[in-house]
């Protein structure tokens, strides 16, 4: 039985990101590339008098704005797949590409073949099913100072450890990429878990009265947990173990 093929096009106001990923359309056997655009508005005019299946498009354009608020207006048997050279953009974008019929996710830049096949593979699941229930985004948003000034997405898996402090009251979230500390506000400690449960099940570790530790990112130093990679400052970052956890912790930080 030959295999079907759709048509699709890419959309990116980079020139050369347009370029890499008609190459690597080219190693498709599912697709066959009909357009490529630097402008979103021109694929959507596109789109609307020839038929297309997919289109890849980047989020950002600065003369168009964000392809969440145009691409409502786009067909709604189209495919969509969101390329994005800012990894925020998967938080920020979360509700308005729900709103999006036939969104397949969004994957950071530059497109390579092994994104490729989560597309082809994504593309068939919803032709299958009828549609994805899009991930929830894998990033937490926190204060990268005291003042409540500078906004920071920062991604799950880079947390160590998370407490609450008094100066300033706050979350303190310690991360492995820097040795500054970043602050979460109006937000309880064991709310703070099961939002991170939500998202990363299984990853984090609640400790009562203790704060949230990142299972995969610390390990076990005498009564203490401490940094797996002691990279930054973090030399000292260290949270005690409370005495009734001491003999279960090295199976609660394996499981």
């Amino acid at each position: 039985m030959k295999q079907a093929v759709y048509p699709c096009i890419i959309v990116d106001d980079d020139s050369s990101a347009l370029h890499l990923m008609a190459e690597i359309f080219k190693g498709s056997r599912l697709f066959r590339l009909v357009g490529a655009f630097e402008r979103l508005g021109d694929a959507i005019d596109f789109v609307r008098k020839n038929k297309v299946a997919l289109m890849v498009a980047d989020i950002e354009f600065p003369e168009e704005g964000l392809a969440y608020d145009l691409l409502r207006k786009a067909p709604k048997e189209l495919r969509i797949a969101f390329v994005s050279g800012h990894g925020n953009r998967m938080f920020s974008g979360y509700a308005a590409m729900r709103e999006i019929p036939h969104v397949l996710g969004m994957h950071p830049k530059p497109l390579t073949p092994e994104m490729l096949g989560w597309i082809e593979d994504s593309f068939v699941q919803d032709l299958e099913l009828g549609g994805i229930v899009l991930p929830e985004p894998a990033w937490f948003f926190c204060y990268e100072d005291k003042e409540h000034t500078r906004q920071r997405m920062v991604s799950c898996t880079d947390i160590i450890m998370i407490e609450m402090k008094r100066t300033p009251r706050a979350l303190h979230i310690y991360l492995n990429s820097t040795p500054r500390v970043h602050y979460k506000f109006s937000l309880a400690l064991k709310e703070c878990f099961e939002y991170l449960e939500s998202i990363k099940p299984g990853v984090f570790l609640f400790i009562p009265r203790r704060g949230i530790v990142n299972k995969k990112n610390v390990r076990i130093e005498g009564d203490y947990l401490v940094p797996a990679q002691k990279r930054y400052s973090n030399l000292k970052l260290k949270m005690k173990i409370p005495f009734i956890l001491m003999d279960k912790m090295p199976a609660l930080i394996q499981g």
